[in-house]
């Protein structure tokens, strides 16, 4: 009987270890998409209140810094709407994300700290958008604002991106092309640019560094009456020509000099005005959060290689943090065994996608992943893709072997939305992808 306890004891104890590392990761996720952390962007300096977390998180962990102070410095352009944003269209206003979406910019020399607030504000020229694809009709309209950039001729464009036949798959795709460059580049010289759009674009920030005082505002057709007479606008942007940022970076030193890397932006989209918070659990609350569990499950369990662990920034604005830690480099990559990037890590239903598992450094890894799920079928599927830059593993797969590993399937709370929240993420697969990752980069 006693024989029978003490086995009993030991598999308790197993499943209490399991337990508590899915409930750190949940604590840990919890925090980072919390409201104080304003989104992890550059709104109110999000990103800043993460990496201190984070940086506090080694700390109570003992896990050391790979630089000092744990942070990597380095700047870049961007721009944050900070305080209240405001639509109404012929005196209704819209919600904000849900009905429309915001992209203001200004730039280092006249307008650093752009702000617009229009009451019963007439659009000066409306357009069906197939008219600006004639670029000799662009051209004319942008010649005749750039006359007079402080007071341009054209200050509030109306465009309508409904008016033509979807099923003309060549045109829908110059459309959605032209409308993507319009929600950055101020092509038209205009002040405010409002386009009618039979389905809101995913949010993003990638374009953030363009410099130029504009204002596009897209909105859902389905929220828009069928003749715009006036608009009440409100919105401010900060542009930062040198916003300062860092990576976070820590090791957990083995018995040898050989590395095995484990990276994750903890940045986000941060905040569409006062309103809107992009919590990014999913993306990529989930994957740091994951970093985090590694380097407490290897402060625990130190072995062979050496643990490196860095979290960027300035991933959502076009890969920033990674690009600057491989042209600084912190680390000997020729030490490096295999780095392992973490990108949308909740859910897990379908399995997870393998970036890059196929190439001559990193075929090995991959073949092993599926061997170990073969054993224990800890995922439904393990599948792999070419290498391509869509996270920041890629600019370290030209100077070491590299994976992107992200999720495949529900649950989470959907792709650069506000609801992509904590409560929103999936952690039932968790310990099973922990249990293949940890299983993968030993020996």
């Amino acid at each position: 009987m006693k024989k029978w306890a003490i086995i009993f004891c030991f598999v308790l104890s197993l499943t209490t270890i399991s337990a508590q590392d899915s409930n750190y990761v949940r604590q840990v996720l919890s925090e980072l998409t919390s409201d104080k952390m304003c989104g992890r962007g550059y709104a109110y300096k999000g990103d800043s209140i993460a990496a201190h977390y984070l940086r506090e998180q080694f700390k109570q962990m003992g896990v050391n810094p790979l630089v000092d102070n744990y942070y990597q410095n380095y700047t870049f352009s961007v721009h944050a709407i900070e305080g209240a944003t405001l639509l109404k269209i012929n005196g209704v206003e819209l919600k904000p994300f849900n009905d429309y979406r915001m992209y203001a910019y200004g730039d280092r020399n006249f307008f650093p700290n752009a702000t617009v607030n229009y009451a019963n504000l007439k659009p000066s020229l409306s357009l069906n958008v197939v008219d600006l694809l004639d670029s000799a009709k662009l051209n004319k309209i942008a010649r005749q604002n750039r006359a007079d950039l402080f007071h341009p001729k054209y200050e509030c464009i109306f465009v309508d991106a409904t008016n033509y036949s979807t099923e003309d798959k060549e045109l829908d795709k110059k459309v959605k092309t032209l409308l993507r460059v319009l929600s950055s580049a101020n092509l038209l010289h205009c002040r405010i640019l409002l386009a009618k759009v039979p389905e809101l674009n995913t949010y993003s920030v990638l374009r953030a560094e363009q410099e130029s005082p504009y204002f596009f505002v897209e909105c859902s057709a389905s929220k828009m009456p069928k003749k715009v007479k006036k608009i009440d606008v409100q919105c401010s942007t900060r542009y930062y020509k040198d916003y300062p940022t860092q990576n976070v970076c820590a090791k957990i030193q083995g018995t040898t000099d050989t590395m095995i890397v484990f990276t994750a932006h903890y940045d986000h989209l941060g905040m569409m005005g006062d309103k809107v918070v992009f919590h990014g659990a999913h993306d990529n609350g989930s994957g740091t959060s994951a970093v985090m569990d590694l380097a407490r499950y290897y402060k625990q369990n130190p072995g062979k290689y050496t643990m490196v662990f860095m979290l960027f920034s300035g991933e959502e604005a076009g890969l920033k943090g990674s690009a600057y830690a491989v042209k600084h480099p912190l680390i000997d990559f020729n030490k490096v065994k295999l780095l392992v990037n973490i990108d949308m890590f909740c859910g897990g239903d379908e399995g997870f996608m393998v970036v890059n598992g196929e190439s001559e450094q990193t075929k090995p890894y991959y073949d092993k992943l599926c061997r170990l799920n073969d054993k224990w079928h800890a995922v439904s599927a393990i599948q792999h893709r070419p290498n391509v830059a869509n996270s920041d593993h890629w600019f370290f797969s030209k100077h070491c072997p590299a994976i992107f590993i992200y999720t495949m399937g529900q649950r989470y709370g959907g792709y650069h939305a506000p609801e992509d929240d904590c409560q929103s993420c999936g952690l039932e697969h968790y310990n099973d992808l922990f249990r293949l990752i940890t299983s993968m980069v030993e020996d």
